[in-house]
């Protein structure tokens, strides 16, 4: 009987053993670029009031950069690219100067359909039900001309538009960028095994402890209460879903979302949701607008020639049902 006790706790130690350790992560949550922003940081070995400090940098930082990138602010950079760039060379700082050479390598990687030029159409629709807004189609038209990345001139960070009255939005990159900006204070103090998440944007920094793989839910797209149409496991990765469920309104019977397609100004209505994981928040927010735009087969065609990307396509089909399309890298990562 002894020998058995002594073997059942043997092996009750190794089944306890085996058993994911659940660290309780260190949070922190701000309110940046219009969603809240958390960062959870899994380090134990760290004193509290250090990650504290950490934290409190990398969210100066994002608001720092919020200010010089968003369109909405008074004297960012790029409002005041799209209040001059059509009548000379504008300097802009080296963050902006980055982030807009980082979105036309975007732009140039999807053949236009990420387009940040978009913004000179953007401005005209309102996405609030409350006071929505659909600008006149042959006015749109009229505008399409304008709406050409490679009519943005970038030289010695300074900014210029080739075509007069252009403007541009950094709505589908910005947030992944400052995201990316904010991970590196956290890397440069040491600290690891993080995540940043905002809006739908996360970027992940070393292994979860407990289960070494991260897990990230997918919203469902049609369901009421953030009910989760998938669940994806993944290494440290940039993680990003756009989806016409974000901002949108109704008019006699059809959803217009704020995802754009450049070709036509008018919300892309091929997609339902797009997921891509991507080495960087921002290459991951970038390539989820862009994909969006493509529609299901042209997308998942693009995410499967690249690949440092894998990606969830949601959409519907002929007969108006839900489906989906998943990257073969993402075959045996993700649970519907």
């Amino acid at each position: 009987m002894k020998k058995f006790r002594i073997l059942y706790i043997c092996l009750l130690f190794i089944i306890v053993c085996k058993q994911p350790v659940r660290y309780q992560p260190y949070t922190e949550s701000k309110f940046l670029m219009d969603t809240y922003v958390r960062i959870s940081v899994y380090d134990k070995n760290k004193d509290n009031s250090m990650i504290k400090a950490v934290l409190d940098s990398a969210f100066f930082l994002m608001d720092q950069l919020e200010k010089k990138l968003s369109v909405h602010y008074k004297g960012s950079d790029i409002y005041t690219i799209n209040q001059w760039a059509d009548q000379k060379y504008v300097k802009i700082s080296e963050p902006v100067s980055d982030c807009l050479h980082k979105c036309q390598e975007i732009s140039r990687l999807t053949s236009g359909d990420f387009d940040i030029s978009i913004g000179v159409i953007k401005q005209y629709w309102c996405f609030n039900p409350d006071s929505a807004f659909i600008p006149d189609s042959l006015f749109i038209k009229r505008l399409l001309d304008k709406v050409n990345y490679k009519k943005i001139i970038l030289k010695n960070r300074t900014v210029h538009f080739a075509e007069p009255d252009m403007k541009i939005d950094l709505g589908g990159a910005a947030k992944g960028y400052i995201i990316d900006k904010a991970m590196q204070v956290l890397k440069e103090a040491g600290i690891d095994s993080v995540i940043i998440e905002g809006g739908g944007d996360f970027l992940i920094s070393g292994d979860h402890p407990g289960r070494h793989k991260w897990r990230i839910g997918v919203r469902h797209p049609r369901k009421q209460g953030m009910k989760i149409a998938a669940i994806v496991q993944t290494g440290p990765s940039g993680f990003a879903t756009s989806g016409d469920y974000e901002r949108f309104f109704f008019k006699d019977g059809l959803r217009y979302h704020h995802l754009l397609d450049p070709e036509t100004g008018f919300p892309a209505p091929k997609n339902i949701s797009v997921t891509i994981i991507a080495e960087t928040a921002f290459m991951a927010d970038a390539l989820a607008t862009a994909v969006f735009i493509m529609g299901p087969n042209a997308g998942i065609d693009f995410i499967e020639e690249h690949e440092s990307i894998e990606g969830f396509i949601i959409y519907k089909n002929n007969e108006n049902e839900i489906s989906y399309k998943i990257s073969q890298g993402f075959i045996g990562k993700i649970n519907l």
